[in-house]
């Protein structure tokens, strides 16, 4: 196994996230590197790291997005489970998990906060794009695809991970959800400026 981790930073990064990337790919003990983006927009800020990650050879490749929060032996867990393409669910916003199934239990998409990926299986779905979005009818039964319009362009955030997900949906190769959840940190006061009692920032874990 030779790990390619991607961090697909847009500029800022949680230190508890770096933390724990090191403390599951140490404990994994396989032959690893980090790639990063740097102030790079959704999805050049994926695509750019994996593209990076595949010229260094890598089997297998871990994307970890930069607010997350990993339970110990999470990276283990996927690696066990043997699955060409492997997430956890983790919470998008208080209550809302970032998986999405249809009527029988199949994933439609997940988020790619933590996310797994053997190397073939993760080629055969580049690039990722935000070109495409999801009309959702019937009470969430039927899904229609349509193509992202240049006046609506700008109004788009993310939709990246649900094509990703969309389109090994409809392979029938969906995504498979491993049974540790992660969390997801948001700052919810900001440090101080030029005050040393309070210049740290307040960090909140969001978790299921």
């Amino acid at each position: 196994m030779r790990l390619a981790v991607i961090l697909p930073s847009r500029g800022l990064v949680f230190s508890r996230t770096v933390a724990e990337v090191l403390r599951e790919v140490r404990a994994l003990g396989c032959d690893w590197d980090l790639f990063m983006a740097h102030s790079r927009p959704i999805p050049e800020c994926f695509n750019e790291p994996i593209a990076e990650g595949m010229a260094w050879g890598a089997t297998h490749f871990w994307l970890v997005e930069e607010d997350m929060a990993l339970p110990p032996g999470i990276l283990a867990e996927r690696r066990a489970s043997g699955a060409p393409i492997a997430s956890a669910d983790y919470p998008v916003q208080p209550g809302v998990m970032c998986v999405y199934r249809d009527d029988e239990g199949r994933v439609r998409h997940s988020g790619t906060g933590c996310l797994l990926a053997e190397r073939e299986a993760l080629a055969a779905e580049l690039p990722f794009t935000t070109e495409w979005w999801y009309i959702i009818t019937d009470a969430g039964k039927t899904w229609t695809r349509r193509r992202v319009s240049d006046s609506a362009r700008d109004h788009v955030y993310g939709m990246h991970d649900i094509e990703f997900g969309m389109g090994l949906y409809r392979k029938g190769r969906p995504i498979h959800i491993i049974g540790t959840t992660a969390g997801q940190r948001r700052v919810v006061r900001p440090a101080a400026e030029k005050r040393n009692a309070e210049g740290w920032h307040d960090i909140d874990e969001m978790w299921r």
